[in-house]
């Protein structure tokens, strides 16, 4: 291991394919055009939905290219925030993650539960642990390490429940 590198560790065998560039690219262009039309440049979950739609894009990718800007950044809502992944994770599992968040976050909204906001991120610097979130709210902050879709509701019901 790398003194000057102290969190890339041995290498990581891919199990997941990474996100088409071009396509997240497509992407970043129209959240950049949304977001400058917002007057604090943040961007509400349905906007983010409505982009992907209007691009016959998965709803993940458009969150995703969030990462790929650091300037664009969702609209806030709630006290608990989640952030993950969208780098290198990608190779490990992180999209299937960000999906199932999105799931549950449909899900809390809808039934009116306490919510949390996702915030897509290039890199966390926790790539020997990937695929990797990190969480932040009343409880404090934590990290996700090798997360899990199967996994993230229960993490998602102690940070929003409890």
């Amino acid at each position: 291991m790398s003194p000057l590198l102290p969190n890339m560790g041995p290498p990581i065998a891919n199990t997941h394919d990474p996100l088409p560039a071009n396509e997240l690219a497509e992407l970043v262009e129209a959240l950049r055009e949304a977001a400058a039309s917002l007057p604090d440049g943040r961007l509400p979950a349905e906007t983010i939905d409505e982009i992907a739609r209007k691009n016959n894009k998965p709803r993940a990718y458009a969150w995703a290219a969030l990462a790929l800007d650091p300037n664009l950044v969702p609209q806030f809502t709630s006290n608990t925030l989640i952030a993950i992944c969208m780098g290198k994770c990608q190779l490990q599992g992180a999209v299937p993650n960000l999906e199932k968040l999105l799931e549950l976050r449909d899900k809390r909204v809808e039934t009116e539960q306490p919510a949390f906001d996702i915030v897509p991120r290039h890199c966390l610097d926790l790539c020997p642990h990937a695929p990797v979130a990190l969480s932040r709210g009343t409880h404090g902050q934590a990290a996700h390490p090798k997360l899990d879709p199967a996994n993230l509701p229960e993490i998602i019901e102690t940070l929003c429940d409890s």
